[in-house]
């Protein structure tokens, strides 16, 4: 078993090297969910699966929100996510925050709706007299709880809240308990990077050590996920998956991209990648993607508007960097083709125009 394997079959099931369509897509959303919205983008934008599928997911899923097939919520470590509306109870499972002690205003927003029904923060202001962002803070708490669902179906931040038991009332909330749902979740988040390390699965899930090693064990111990090492990188991976991946012949492609901050293998990755890259005094806008691994970052500043390019930073040798020099700097000029601002700085040496 070789790396390169692992990396092939892991950007194919990720659909980076045959895009899905739309009769495949629902799949790998629920396979990667909960899905973000992009990070560099304006509030209430639909979520999106960047370079995997070969529509426009983004319309599709304006739509799918308008209907309510997918649904907003709270996951890891309170981040907004989108998750199919018959999967909350199993996402609830795992990151339902309990609430043991409400406060008076967490109790006010309750009565209200029991009440009066459902309304926005806005409307809840005006009655109660409350600053919005105490409401927005109990509400958010709420929501962590899975007690309160944000009826975002569109841009619009005037949204209405109500109370999930009442609005979503055909789901069955006690379908899973903790570490069912947590072990499929952690079974689907092997099965799309093929190999991970702890590392891995802590970035992405955000769930306690605690729990990340009872549920590892116990799959451990049924068998159904083996450890590995490739590389001198201990990991696990799904026991069905070790024939599959020692199949694997092709070659991983040399494919490159700018993912976004919430892209899935940038998600997949954060802890590791925080440790690889200084920190500074620029935004990170974006990480590089080359042949299967994160090999860089592009730094600016995010505007509603043209994005203030500033470096691409490498983690490789100098060889390298020098190497890949024009492949970089042009697919950056594609990804902003069309804007008025031009990248400044490649491995610290200023670019000439």
């Amino acid at each position: 078993m070789t790396l390169e394997q692992i990396i092939y079959l892991r950007m194919q099931r990720q659909g980076l090297i045959e895009p899905v369509d739309a009769s495949s897509y629902e799949q790998l959303f629920r396979n990667m969910s909960p899905i973000p919205t992009k990070f560099w983008i304006e509030p209430g934008a639909a979520p999106t699966i960047e370079h995997r599928c070969d529509f426009n997911d983004g319309d599709a899923n304006e739509f799918a929100r308008r209907m309510r097939n997918i649904v907003k919520a709270r996951f890891q470590g309170g981040r907004v996510g989108y998750v199919y509306q018959d999967e909350l109870p199993l996402f609830a499972a795992a990151y339902n925050k309990p609430i043991s002690h409400y406060t008076e205003v967490e109790m006010t927003i309750l009565n209200l709706l029991h009440h009066e029904g459902p309304m926005s923060l806005k409307m809840m202001k005006e009655i109660t007299g409350i600053l919005n962002k105490d409401l927005a803070k109990a509400a958010q708490h709420l929501q962590k709880a899975f007690i309160l669902f944000e009826d975002q179906v569109d841009k619009e931040n005037d949204r209405a809240w109500f109370l999930l038991e009442d609005e979503l009332d055909d789901l069955d909330f006690k379908k899973f308990d903790e570490l069912q749902a947590t072990e499929e979740i952690v079974r689907r988040f092997l099965m799309m990077n093929v190999m991970a390390d702890t590392s891995m699965i802590k970035s992405f899930t955000k769930l306690s050590n605690k729990v990340l090693k009872k549920v590892i064990d116990g799959m451990l111990v049924a068998g159904k996920v083996v450890q590995v090492e490739v590389r001198e990188v201990e990991g696990y991976m799904l026991a069905c998956d070790v024939d599959v991946v020692e199949r694997v012949c092709e070659t991983v492609p040399d494919q490159l991209l700018l993912l976004d901050m919430n892209d899935y293998l940038v998600k997949s990755n954060e802890l590791a990648l925080k440790k690889r890259f200084e920190k500074s005094k620029h935004k990170t806008l974006g990480y590089i993607y080359k042949q299967g691994e994160i090999v860089g970052r592009l730094l600016g500043y995010f505007r509603f508007g043209p994005d203030d390019l500033e470096a691409i930073e490498l983690d490789v040798d100098k060889t390298l960097q020098e190497a890949w020099k024009d492949r970089m700097i042009r697919l950056i000029e594609e990804v902003y083709e069309g804007q008025d601002n031009a990248l400044k700085y490649y491995c610290n040496d200023e670019i000439e125009r």
